[in-house]
């Protein structure tokens, strides 16, 4: 797992790289909590994110909550099919505005 971290039109966006499993989860907690601070919206840009697990989206679901609870949001570009399943599969995508790629997320903030 990766994660690279960058602002595009004042928003973060955390890209991911790999599995988003095991230990990662909570490395990916701790650097966007960090993030929500100075910044509560997030964009997390999965175009190659490979496979995610429940503790993956857990891991997404306590950024949310972070981001919220700082009046910003959490939201979800570019899923593969693989990985978009986690979501319908747990009913979290009626949780998390997911769009196709990381530019409609960025045109959402507007």
């Amino acid at each position: 797992m990766r994660i690279e971290e960058g602002v595009i039109n004042e928003i973060s966006v955390v890209k991911l790289h790999g599995r988003l499993d095991g230990e990662y989860p909570m490395q990916l907690i701790k650097k966007v909590h960090g993030l929500v601070d100075s910044n509560p919206n997030i964009i997390m840009d999965c175009q190659d994110l490979e496979y995610m697990d429940t503790s993956g989206l857990g891991a997404l679901l306590s950024c949310r909550r972070k981001a919220v609870s700082k009046n910003g949001d959490v939201r979800i570009a570019a899923l593969i099919p693989g990985v978009n399943v986690v979501f319908e599969l747990t009913k979290t995508h009626k949780i998390f505005r997911i769009f196709k790629t990381l530019q409609n997320a960025l045109a959402s903030f507007d």
